[in-house]
């Protein structure tokens, strides 16, 4: 009932993602290691106790079940913006003081 892990999970459901881990998973009872998804089942969530040697989280297993591969081929375009490509688009905005070129540090 902490305010704002009620905030967090309400965030996650109002953008239809679900958080599926409801127990401490880290040393001090805190919850911080998640198994968070979106149109996925996650289901047989255990949560193995801590092995302190080894880390100060827990060990969590999970199986998510109904995973389709989305086979729609998509068509990704992208443009790199070069030195002459800059000069040519800044000339055309002569009155604009912000536009710098050159390197970024």
């Amino acid at each position: 009932n902490d305010p704002l892990t009620v905030s967090f999970l309400s965030l996650l459901e109002s953008v239809g993602f679900t958080q599926h881990v409801s127990g401490p998973t880290r040393c001090h009872n805190h919850s911080l290691d998640l198994d968070i998804t979106h149109r996925i089942e996650s289901h047989n969530l255990i949560i193995s106790p801590q092995n302190q040697t080894l880390s100060e989280h827990c060990l969590i297993t999970f199986e998510l079940l109904g995973v389709a591969m989305d086979t729609q081929e998509r068509n990704i375009k992208s443009r790199c913006l070069n030195p002459t490509a800059i000069h040519k688009f800044t000339t055309l905005l002569p009155n604009v003081s912000f536009i710098k070129t050159g390197s970024v540090d």
